[in-house]
């Protein structure tokens, strides 16, 4: 018998019912898109800089950090062939391989642009970042070859084509100037600002012959079969030479994650204000509703329904809005946290900020839903509606059931 008053009680005045709901369906709708948008920025970022460029481990000169943004050549990793022995010997199917990082100025007779140079073995480097599946050709780099994978961005800034000629100057590892012609094998398009604004590739043979460095690098990065395996491969090559440093995926990505913490107490407040409103919202139609039933449940009062009960009546009512308006929430919110975990959501502005890049920025934010989030939405927001209720349903059973019959006492 509650459950058929409840249900009916939510229909006697629709207008008010629906938008008690609508602060509900929008505190889910918004929980479910404010956390699959935080959670995608951090995976987002965090993917693209593993997949591109950092890998889950880089091994570089300790003091390499301090001056990253001149691409000391001087600074070079120590032992680098231990390292990747080491690294094999614990983790056989991992990819390890030396990299050398430098400045260069991209011109094309007229004009130039600094941007990073970075210098690879191509077939460690396609096991490592798949590049087949970002360039435009599918083409590989050559070793010993005069050409480069350029980044999307820069070529589009060159108005250079596949197959098209680039005139690169660096500062060789004695300090003096080289340049040379090099052709486009191929253009890079990888989500990464970083990569496609600011970088060139070229095989490690060229690199070398480039920067006049027969041997040495400025790095070696680590491709592991599993990423939670990071902290053991830094122990695995930390003994080999105390001028080393071991940087982990996390620990690079510490200050992306703690930027997280803090737009996820922001959400996190943002959330609970709305679900604040809804349930003042909620109590509200619940104090309103009985107020209008006054006779109702005055008499129900007069023949002998407990408190519980009335209490328990009110419960189910707001139960009924929670559910209905989580539902449509659920489905809104869903639907648009699914729509753009699968097609992402493009960065306004990307190229301006990507101008000068020193760190990975996406392109494109794609967004992180789950099962558990969609049901923990869901379940909150029916949770806040019948703790909504509470108040007003109490209110009435503190009353004599004359003075509910008459109303002579407004709740």
């Amino acid at each position: 018998m509650l459950l058929k008053m409840a249900f009916r009680n939510v229909f006697r005045n629709k207008k008010r019912s629906f938008l008690s709901m609508l602060t509900v369906i929008v505190g889910v709708m918004g929980m479910i898109s404010a956390y699959g948008l935080a959670r995608g920025v951090e995976d987002t970022i965090i993917r693209v800089d593993v997949d591109t460029d950092f890998g889950h481990l880089r091994v570089m000169h300790k003091a390499y950090n301090k001056d990253k943004a001149n691409f000391p050549l001087e600074l070079q990793v120590q032992k680098p062939k231990q390292v990747i022995q080491a690294i094999k010997k614990k983790f056989p199917k991992a990819v390890a391989f030396e990299r050398i990082l430098f400045a260069v100025d991209l011109g094309d007779g007229l004009h130039s642009v600094r941007c990073r140079g970075i210098a690879l073995p191509a077939k460690a480097a396609e096991k490592a970042y798949s590049f087949k599946q970002y360039t435009q050709k599918k083409r590989l780099l050559v070793d010993g070859e005069n050409s480069i994978y350029l980044g999307a961005e820069l070529a589009k800034l060159f108005e250079k084509k596949v197959g098209e000629a680039v005139t690169l100057l660096v500062r060789t590892r004695n300090g003096s100037l080289n340049a040379l012609d090099f052709t486009i094998r191929d253009i890079i398009r990888t989500g990464n600002l970083l990569v496609d604004s600011n970088t060139l590739y070229m095989s490690l043979k060229t690199g070398r012959d480039l920067l006049q460095m027969p041997k040495g690098s400025t790095d070696v990065i680590v491709r592991l079969p599993k990423e939670t395996q990071s902290v053991a491969a830094a122990a695995a090559v930390s003994g080999i030479s105390s001028d080393n440093f071991a940087r982990t995926w996390q620990h690079k990505m510490q200050e992306i994650i703690e930027l997280q913490k803090i737009d996820r107490q922001f959400y996190n407040f943002l959330i609970a204000l709305i679900m604040f409103v809804a349930a003042i919202g909620i109590a509200n139609t619940m104090l309103m509703s009985g107020y209008e039933r006054h006779g109702e449940i005055g008499m129900m009062m007069a023949q002998g329904m407990r408190s519980a009960a009335i209490m328990k009546m009110f419960a189910i009512e707001a139960f009924f809005l929670g559910l209905f308006g989580s539902l449509i929430g659920g489905a809104i919110g869903s639907s648009i946290a699914l729509y753009f975990q699968a097609y992402g959501m493009p960065l306004p502005g990307g190229n301006e900020i990507a101008e000068g890049a020193s760190m990975t920025i996406s392109t494109t934010i794609y967004f992180s839903v789950s099962a558990q989030l969609i049901i923990m939405s869901f379940v909150i927001g029916v949770v806040i509606s019948v703790l909504g209720s509470l108040w007003p349903a109490w209110r009435f059973t503190r009353m004599k059931p004359l003075e509910v019959m008459t109303g002579s006492e407004t709740p």
